[in-house]
């Protein structure tokens, strides 16, 4: 299915452009021939993903419905693309446009309809010529203004909470509404979150500018230097400016044109307003000491079930300090079972569990308090399941700076209570009642527990890439008792 998304045509037609050479063209009309004429349109709409994938699912039919507009462009003044190729291609979009109208009759959570709109409204904006184009954009705009006011919170976070999808939506709004404004088509409401979208992952991005990879969101790598550099350009922000990096990106060429790059350089720059901050809506809290890569910094998850991209780390936390300390293992390819299914677990995220047992996802955690202030941040969440209750309260004492997390788990009769810290991929070790990384240079972590639990260090893995994992180190503070109980750990970090 992924193959049928046809991301490759964009370096082949980089390359026919850079060289003028037509062996290029002539693959590109060869493969769109053979993909049309292998893959007629069904007669019904099937998202499955059976042994070769789905190359009709919706999703593929919407990003298709986009990216070869722009691979058409990268070849249309070559002598092998010529009147059939071009005719067989628009053929093709049309087909596409009638299958997604089809489709897109009711409302849907999620970056899939965010995506398939895009892609309804791009063949209507670049087709103007059929009878049905403006239905066509009618029914795209309308389903994506609709998730601009209901998949994006006021705080700016999309529906699913998980970052990777929330850039990826954020982009196909942007694409829709620059091809709009080419074309001198105005949609009200179509923006009217995205700047916050923007300040989302500037709120939550970690000291070295990646983003933190909470659900499905990756392996905690990607940079957020590419957003913030959009962002910058869109709405002329000196924060976003700052986060961007220094280099302008080749892709926004293709986005804001060939002066792209000097205006990038004049725009102003000056880090975030802001340190610590509690995202309302996303509920998620960040406590940091700055912006620079040598800052702390602490993402307390109390998010609800976002969809299924979440993941089971509801009252996590997560810490970076001059390299990850605390870790969030992040995903790897869906293909890539079991781990795939083991990295959506509690067992998986730094979390209190209980008898083992998997928190219902249907119950979502309450925020119960947060206060930040120049010498200390406070957060606390509470989440009931399974008939009792846990809450987790963070205090972060910034100078010299580290965290005091205390576990109250409320309920009655005797059960087994496990704290889980997961390190990363490297070396660490017991000390008593302590666990910590062992680098030899750099930043580690001390987490010390402050009452009676047994510890045992554990090993699980951690995803390297889409199909690559190693080994990390974990530790698992267990303790048996009636409850209630109140259980207190402190988190070091230390060069």
């Amino acid at each position: 299915h992924v193959l049928s998304r046809f991301g490759y045509w964009h370096d082949l037609g980089l390359a026919y452009w850079g060289t003028g050479n037509p062996a290029y063209a002539k693959d590109f009309v060869s493969l769109l021939t053979q993909w049309v004429q292998a893959n007629p349109v069904p007669g019904e709409v099937s998202n499955s993903r059976g042994k070769n994938g789905s190359v009709w699912r919706t999703l593929e039919a919407g990003v298709r419905s986009q990216s070869w507009f722009e691979s058409m462009e990268t070849f249309m003044d070559a002598p092998e693309f010529d009147a059939e190729a071009k005719y067989l291609m628009t053929r093709s979009l049309v087909e596409h446009a009638h299958y997604l109208s089809a489709w897109l009759t009711v409302y849907r959570h999620g970056n899939w309809q965010v995506c398939e709109s895009a892609g309804l409204a791009t063949v209507g904006i670049m087709l103007p010529e059929f009878k049905e184009s403006a239905s066509w954009r009618a029914q795209g705009f309308k389903f994506l203004v609709d998730h601009m006011q209901q998949d994006v919170a006021p705080d700016g976070a999309h529906w699913e909470l998980t970052p990777g999808y929330h850039s990826w939506v954020m982009n196909e709004f942007l694409g829709v509404s620059l091809l709009c404004k080419a074309n001198g088509i105005q949609v009200p409401g179509l923006m009217s979150r995205h700047e916050k979208m923007f300040e989302f992952l500037e709120a939550i991005s970690r000291p070295n500018r990646t983003y933190p990879p909470v659900g499905d969101a990756g392996i905690g790598t990607a940079t957020i230097g590419d957003s913030m550099g959009r962002g910058a350009l869109l709405y002329d922000r000196p924060d976003f400016r700052y986060l961007a990096g220094a280099s302008c990106r080749e892709d926004w060429l293709w986005l804001f044109g060939p002066e792209v790059c000097s205006q990038f350089e004049a725009l102003a720059s000056r880090p975030p307003a802001f340190n610590s901050v509690l995202l309302p809506d996303a509920k998620y809290a960040v406590m940091r000491t700055g912006w620079q890569p040598d800052d702390k910094y602490l993402l307390f998850d109390c998010a609800p079930w976002g969809s299924s991209h979440s993941h089971q780390d509801r009252l996590q936390v997560s810490v970076f300090a001059g390299r990850d300390l605390i870790v969030d293992p992040g995903q790897c390819s869906y293909d890539y079972q079991p781990l795939a299914r083991d990295l959506r677990l509690a067992g998986a995220h730094n979390v209190v569990m209980i008898d083992d047992e998997e928190p219902n996802i249907k119950i979502n955690p309450e925020l119960l308090a947060w206060h930040t202030d120049a010498q200390a941040d406070f957060v606390c969440g509470r989440l009931g399941t399974n008939g009792l209750t846990q809450q987790r309260s963070v205090l972060f004492i910034k100078n010299p700076g580290y965290w005091v997390v205390v576990d109250h788990i409320l309920g009655e009769g005797e059960h087994t209570v496990t704290r889980l810290f997961h390190f990363p991929i490297g070396p660490a070790q017991a000390d008593g009642k302590a666990a910590h990384t062992a680098f030899t240079s750099g930043m580690n972590i001390r987490v010390q527990a402050m009452d009676d639990a047994a510890l045992e260090m554990r090993t699980n893995l951690i995803p390297t890439g889409l199909v690559t994992a190693e080994p990390a180190p974990a530790a698992a503070f267990t303790s048996r008792g009636k409850l209630p109980q109140t259980l207190c750990t402190v988190l070091l970090p230390y060069a």
